[in-house]
């Protein structure tokens, strides 16, 4: 049949017909296998992994970083007294001089737990804290109630003159004794207490090698009321 100008032929399409709507939902990532296996454990072990990396790292910050140390004599008095709780910092001298007047903890002379005068190595279960008094190089001695310095052995040790200078040391607590002069070697330190009547020190034990430096107390934390910087 033939179709009238006015007369369209056409083809009806239907829309597709939607089905339900597809899961587009993305799979779960898998769970760590770590995780997994502290889930199985419980929340215990999850405690004991966290006690053991604060441990790890709590040894780690003392091992190189920062140290506490129990002041356990007077022989630092007035500025640590017994019982008083310091903050040393272990890397300290990687990165800086060692200077007169730094407070330092390090190995007397000896073996293991014991001390012996002058001994060739360390006692390294043994801690001793000092100031830093005489530097690698110069002649060191006590004279007229004064710790003095000189570039080279005084004629007269009991009248040190031309080439020595007292040092002021408002630090000090007690009577500063004499003591002979003798020259510092290189690398070492003369080490004293600030309670000079009662300080096993450098007069008696010897000059302290850098190596045996443990790193300087900066600050003092134990007890509240004395907090505050030290040096």
């Amino acid at each position: 049949m033939t179709s009238g100008p006015d007369e369209w032929v056409g083809v009806l399409v239907e829309p597709a017909q939607q089905g339900p709507a597809a899961d587009v939902t993305a799979p779960a990532a898998p769970v760590p296998r770590r995780r997994r296996l502290l889930g199985a454990l419980g929340p215990w072990a999850e405690l004991v992994v966290v006690i053991a990396v604060a441990f790890a790292l709590a040894i780690g910050l003392q091992a190189f970083l920062f140290k506490p140390y129990l002041i356990p004599s007077g022989s630092m008095e007035t500025t640590l007294v017994s019982g008083d709780r310091v903050i040393v910092v272990r890397f300290w001298y990687r990165f800086n001089e060692v200077a007169r007047g730094d407070i330092v903890v390090f190995h007397p002379p000896g073996k293991g737990d014991e001390k012996i005068d002058r001994a060739p190595g360390p006692a390294n279960d043994l801690t001793y804290i000092k100031r830093v008094i005489g530097l690698p190089g110069e002649w060191i001695g006590g004279a007229q109630q004064k710790v003095w310095i000189c570039r080279s052995v005084p004629h007269d040790e009991r009248h040190p003159g031309s080439g020595c200078r007292a040092l002021n040391e408002p630090y000090v607590s007690s009577l500063q004794e004499s003591f002979p002069f003798r020259q510092v070697a290189a690398d070492h330190y003369f080490m004293m207490g600030d309670n000079r009547d009662n300080s096993e020190d450098s007069r008696f034990i010897g000059q302290i090698p850098a190596g045996w430096m443990l790193g300087r107390a900066f600050v003092r934390y134990w007890p509240i009321t004395r907090v505050g910087w030290v040096g």
